[in-house]
């Protein structure tokens, strides 16, 4: 009789302990994929792209800085502040571009461009969604530029571009995709620059706080990856 007892509790324990392994098993793994991708995470940190053939425009400020997350990821870090209405922002309008080639035989109108981003939120916020509540504008804007020039978007150069804030259609916290066509991007300041146009020579992106990969640029007859 004791001894099935003794087998019966050497069971129970044994049950109770693979079960615990399981809990402790299970909340490392959700705490590793929790911590996965960071904000601001622990790495190289340069005051330029790391990426071949990338550029940086329109940082005076020398705040906004890169590092290489992975083989295949990059992230573009800023530091963050708290205005008087005590929301996270940033203030660094850094344009990161590089050139390519792309030619349509009608025009570029159906273009699509292409990334894939995971923006992690910040104490519980997800700024590239958080407007000011004065200026009605957003605390960190997050857009797409494109141009028929092969100068680059620098504070010396005479370009015609579009360009399409993209906060609006942002989410944090996983991995998402922003895939739009050129015609929805708008012309700057009276650029010439129109989805009539047959060409794109320039790409760039202004934003921040945020994990980049797999960026294209998909036209009828050619992909282009420029990451």
């Amino acid at each position: 009789m004791k001894n099935m007892f003794r087998e019966a509790k050497s069971k129970v324990m044994l049950i109770f302990a693979i079960g615990l392994a399981l809990v402790i098993s299970g909340a490392v793994v959700f705490t590793q994929a929790q911590e996965e991708f960071p904000f601001h995470p622990n790495c190289n940190y340069t005051s330029t792209p790391l990426m071949l053939g990338w550029n940086e425009s329109f940082d005076g400020s020398n705040r906004q800085t890169y590092c290489l997350w992975s083989n295949n990821t990059f992230w573009i870090d800023q530091p963050v502040f708290k205005n008087f209405g005590g929301q996270w922002f940033t203030n660094a309008p850094a344009d990161l571009w590089t050139t390519l080639l792309l030619t349509e035989k009608g025009n570029v109108r159906n273009v699509e461009v292409r990334i894939e981003y995971y923006a992690p939120s910040y104490n519980g916020v997800c700024i590239p969604q958080s407007i000011n509540y004065g200026s009605g504008l957003y605390n960190s804007p997050e857009l797409f530029l494109i141009a028929n020039h092969q100068n680059g978007f620098h504070e010396t150069a005479t370009f015609d571009d579009a360009l399409l804030w993209v906060n609006n259609i942002m989410s944090c916290d996983q991995w998402n995709t922003i895939n739009v066509p050129v015609s929805s991007l708008q012309n700057d300041f009276g650029s010439s620059f129109s989805g009539q146009s047959k060409t794109i020579k320039t790409f760039g992106f202004e934003m921040s706080n945020i994990y980049i990969r797999d960026v294209k640029i998909i036209g009828s007859e050619q992909t282009i990856d420029l990451w």
